[in-house]
């Protein structure tokens, strides 16, 4: 028994990596959204940084998928192990704020337009 709770473990540790990665590529695409209106204003190729700003959006809605996946999985294995995660552990908050950031840089790419 306590063999198969050490492999439980490095599964939850396995898809613990995999997630801050997932959070990672979050992170960046957020930052490339977020310049996309700043730089806009002053270059002024509005279809170029609207562009970035609607890749990154559906990049982080990609990511923000993959990371309710590993997190439903996470959840599960932790129920066999120890106990259940509180529920707001189980929600991707860098996820849905990097969605917030995204479409309010294609706002803004279109307002500085």
């Amino acid at each position: 028994m306590p063999l198969e709770k050490e492999v439980l473990l490095k599964r939850i540790e396995y898809l613990r990596d995999v997630q801050k990665s997932l959070e990672r590529g979050v992170e960046i695409a957020i930052v490339y959204g977020f310049a996309a209106p700043i730089l806009n204003s002053v270059f002024r190729i509005t279809k170029l940084f609207l562009g970035i700003s609607i890749v990154a959006t559906i990049v982080i809605g990609i990511l923000l998928v993959a990371i309710a996946i590993i997190q439903r999985e996470v959840g599960y294995r932790w129920r066999e192990v120890l106990k259940d995660p509180r529920w707001w552990e189980k929600i991707p908050w860098i996820g849905i704020v990097g969605l917030i950031v995204c479409i309010a840089s294609i706002v803004l790419t279109l307002l500085t337009s």
